[in-house]
């Protein structure tokens, strides 16, 4: 923060050194476009347009900083970089580095709040960026996820640059990120967590590299909720930087059932009890996401009324955050539901950065959705956050009935022909790249997938006028039968840890959980035993279904009981315990944990 004093002060300062530089900025602008209008280039005519637009439902403001426009040096020679120009710069406060970029004073035209309002009330009351008063001088406050704020300022000569960012958040998880025409700088930065509001603490986050010229750069924050942002320094520090927040053991034990209200605190409430199962976890940027499913059926009633996907997310394994319902069974547009069911069972989301290296996240559905009538489909969901929106890239299931027809067959040579046969899906990423998937129910499948994540190795089709599939040929696709695993019930699970790959499941009815081991993700599997007993597990029930995951240096697995009031096997509730392996690579059976 800065007093308004030596705002003022820096304002007279640099007046002079703005105006003159802008000049510069103009002469190379008519030199490199001459007098009659603009040069042509080799950028699109989208690259002019505003980073993000303004609506009169938002109070965002934009302007062209996410251009792909030439920067001008102060020599005149022109840089094909994003960049921006001295006059961006807000209250002409010198931007020369080493910069010193006040979180209050961001570039006039380029914000976004999630609001209509400067909440803070304190500073720039034109603006909807809410900016309080902090000690003698301003910063940003109540930051959400996905505001952002952008800054001008000068680069001499191109190089590494170290930042220094002071921040605060009562809590933890919350996250910025820096960047420059979309292109990370800085890709996730941890904000320190403090006791009270107003609290700021200044740590490292890391070195950006920078062309020369006048360069704009953009401040975003993560998928957390709630940070407040002092300042933002680029360029040799030597101020006092506060030590680093200690390390949080991993937890050992588990309030389960680990989710029990749709509050914003989803393990202490208050709030409404929310019945979940099928938790599967996704680690991504320190940060593990639980999804899982919704049961709504009605007290003392029969069956599964499950019509959405829910979000949990935490940083410490400990406490979490609710981010609702991140899609809905009708999100594909083929699948079938009424209100005695919507057949959103049992997902899995998965991480992995497309081929332009952009963030991606696919879920993995068995919904009601075969074009013979009755039957579990599995469809795919892409999106460019974890917590969606999940859009529909096929237009079609993927594995339809008639995929499986006559593929597996038991001990007695009897073909697998019920129509839910088609549930649970499970996605890997091998460290080569490849990707399988299996899935299940009585009986169990896997094949092979594209690069993509959206299509089955082999699978031909066409795609109409939007862009959705048609003509589907499975013809050179294989998917395969494994026989080899005893009592399989459904839930697959694949993943691995050290050089050992693992197959687990739902095993028999009521269903513990068991697997198997293979130094390959194809098999052949070796059945090694149980990982949970059913009747190990408090307020257990039928169905278990879990998932296995490593973060943070430990490793975990999800499960599902009954453990909340008028709780059943319509009314689940998901829970979490550590798991450990042995120096074989086999698991420990687990202890179920609750407090």
């Amino acid at each position: 923060m800065t007093t308004n004093k030596t705002r003022q002060q820096e304002s007279r300062l640099s007046l002079l050194r703005l105006i003159s530089q802008s000049a510069v900025v103009l002469m190379a602008s008519v030199l490199l476009f001459g007098c009659g209008g603009a040069a042509e280039t080799g950028t699109s005519s989208s690259s002019s347009a505003s980073s993000s637009s303004s609506s009169s439902s938002s109070s965002s403001s934009s302007s062209s900083s996410s251009s792909s426009s030439s920067s001008t040096s102060s020599s005149g020679v022109i840089h094909p970089t994003c960049g921006s120009v001295a006059t961006e710069v807000f209250g002409a406060t010198s931007r020369d580095l080493p910069a010193t970029l006040e979180a209050e004073d961001f570039d006039a035209e380029s914000y976004f709040d999630d609001t209509a309002e400067n909440q803070g009330g304190a500073y720039r009351l034109d603006t909807g960026v809410d900016i309080k008063a902090a000690g003698e001088g301003y910063a940003v406050g109540w930051m959400v996820a996905g505001e952002w704020l952008e800054y001008t300022l000068y680069v001499s000569e191109e190089g590494d640059f170290p930042v220094t960012i002071r921040s605060g958040a009562v809590g933890t998880g919350r996250t910025l990120a820096l960047s420059q025409c979309d292109e990370p700088l800085i890709e996730s930065f941890k904000v320190p967590a403090v006791n009270e509001w107003g609290q700021f603490k200044t740590w490292s986050a890391g070195t950006v590299h920078l062309s020369p010229g006048w360069q704009k750069i953009r401040v975003s924050v993560g998928d957390s909720d709630f940070l407040d942002l002092d300042w933002i320094h680029i360029g040799p520090y030597d101020g006092v930087i506060d030590p680093p927040d200690p390390e949080i053991p991993a937890p050992t034990s588990f309030a389960n059932p680990i989710i029990k209200y749709d509050a914003a605190d989803p393990t202490h409430g208050p709030g409404e009890l929310i019945f979940t199962a099928d938790g599967a976890g996704m680690p991504w940027n320190d940060k593990l996401y639980l999804y899982t499913t919704h049961d709504e059926q009605y007290e003392g009633s029969n069956g599964y009324r499950m019509y959405d996907y829910r979000l949990w997310v935490s940083s410490d394994m400990v406490n979490w955050e609710n981010k609702g319902a991140v899609a809905r069974y009708s999100d594909w547009k083929w699948a079938r539901g009424n209100d005695m069911a919507g057949d959103a069972n049992a997902m899995q989301t998965v991480h992995r950065k497309n081929a332009q290296g952009q963030d991606k996240f696919y879920i993995y559905v068995p919904i009601n959705g075969d074009p013979t009538g009755w039957g579990i489909t599995i469809g795919v969901g892409v999106a460019d956050r974890p917590e969606g929106p999940f859009t529909d890239p096929r237009g079609m299931p993927m594995i339809l009935l008639s995929d499986t027809e006559g593929v597996w067959r038991d001990s007695a040579g009897v073909v697998a022909e019920h129509g839910w046969r088609n549930l649970d899906p499970t996605v890997f990423v091998d460290d080569d790249g490849r990707v399988y998937m299996y899935w299940g129910n009585n009986a169990l499948y896997w094949v092979e997938l594209e690069q993509n994540m959206i299509h089955l190795k082999g699978e031909q089709f066409t795609l109409d006028s939007n862009g959705k599939m048609t003509n589907r040929n499975t013809r050179n696709v294989q998917i395969h039968a494994v026989n080899s695993l005893p009592d399989f019930e459904e839930a697959a699970y694949l993943h691995k840890h050290g050089d050992w790959y693992y197959l687990s499941y739902s095993k028999g009815f009521p269903e513990s959980t068991a697997y198997g081991m293979s130094r390959s993700p194809t098999g052949p599997w070796e059945y090694k035993g149980h990982i949970l007993d059913a009747q190990a597990i408090p307020d257990g029930i039928g169905t278990v279904h879990h998932s296995i995951f490593e973060f943070k240096g430990a490793s975990y697995i999800s499960y599902h009981n009954a453990g909340l009031p008028t709780g059943g096997d319509y009314r689940r509730s998901v829970c979490l315990d550590r798991l450990y392996y042995n120096s074989d690579g086999t698991i420990k059976k687990i202890i179920p944990t609750s407090k």
